[in-house]
């Protein structure tokens, strides 16, 4: 978007080029994929079914990852030629995070928004709590010579940082609001719950099972 979202400051999105958006059948990265496509973006996304990755194809995803099936960063890899992309948008943090930055070209940048790879569950189970730390230990952390080597960029976004920036933020809304207008965005919903409902609509996210965006409503 022209008020910041395409640039990250150094960082310019350009027509042709490419982008892994993490869990693209999700409310986040189907809304990712569908402003990539609007910049004219090369997309490859990942999901944990190719039932969701069908569903993303619909709104515009190029090439489908499924995760579950296929080492993600080897079919990046892959399909690119060995190229690497030029984008990332992360939401999956510790190794994900690292893995996802291995596909990167040179010159590329990461952005993450979330750790969903590492959210430590609901309820205790001894097992769950070894493989996120065991995946923590394997993210481990980046030191800035490995980003000078390689020629690549790293960067987060935490939305609740911005709510004070309203003009900032008005810029962007109108900007999506206008895209809306123009059809190049559809808002997809999975489901909507009731408010007295919520747990089980949190149980429904952590199924893995919705597609789209998961509403609660009054």
């Amino acid at each position: 978007m022209d008020a910041g979202w395409h640039r990250n400051e150094g960082m310019r999105i350009r027509r042709g080029d490419d982008i892994l958006i993490q869990a693209v059948a999700g409310g986040v990265g189907i809304a990712a994929l569908q402003v990539a496509k609007h910049y004219g973006l090369t997309v490859y996304g990942t999901a944990s079914s190719n039932a969701k990755l069908d569903y993303a194809k619909a709104f515009g995803l190029d090439h489908g990852i499924n995760y579950g099936r296929e080492d993600f960063e080897t079919a990046v890899q892959r399909l690119t030629g060995g190229k690497g992309v030029k984008f990332v948008l992360d939401s999956l943090g510790g190794y994900g995070l690292r893995k996802g930055v291995r596909c990167l070209q040179p010159s590329g940048h990461a952005v993450t928004i979330g750790a969903a790879q590492i959210v430590p569950p609901v309820q205790f189970r001894l097992g769950e709590w070894a493989r996120i730390i065991g995946d923590l230990l394997q993210g481990g952390v980046f030191h800035p010579f490995y980003f000078m080597e390689r020629n690549r960029g790293l960067s987060g976004v935490q939305i609740l940082l911005f709510w004070d920036q309203v003009p900032y933020l008005r810029g962007i809304v109108e900007q999506l609001f206008a895209m809306y207008g123009a059809g190049s965005i559809k808002p997809p919903v999975s489901e909507v719950f009731p408010l007295g409902e919520v747990a089980a609509a949190h149980r429904l996210i952590e199924s893995r099972r919705s597609k789209g965006k998961v509403l609660l409503s009054t």
